[in-house]
């Protein structure tokens, strides 16, 4: 199940975790994107109550531009991804100093 909306959003607020795990629907050289407000604005409160912020993303998710902006990768820790994924837009995550994991 999916947990969003404004009693998940503010659940999470009293909270703070080491590690946030996100999705995304898009990884493009402007940042991390997703197609659904609700998840988006759930995905930055986690981001925010913790110290670092992890993206799971396979390669299909790369070069795409969702409707909705998560955040920029200054706020981001890691990408995890495939090896398959788009080279230009892992260095453009590289230059603002995300850590990349391909697996």
């Amino acid at each position: 199940g999916l947990l969003v909306g404004p009693e998940a959003n503010k659940n999470i607020l009293q909270y703070h975790a080491d590690w946030a795990f996100i999705s995304t629907g898009g990884i493009d050289a402007q940042g991390i994107t997703n197609s659904n407000q609700l998840v988006v604005e759930t995905e930055r409160n986690m981001i925010g109550q913790s110290k670092k912020s992890v993206v799971l993303a396979d390669y299909t998710k790369f070069g795409v531009r969702s409707m909705c902006k998560t955040c920029d990768f200054a706020l981001i820790h890691t990408i995890i991804t495939n090896p398959n994924a788009d080279r230009t837009v892992l260095e453009a995550a590289k230059e603002e100093g995300v850590q990349v994991m391909l697996a």
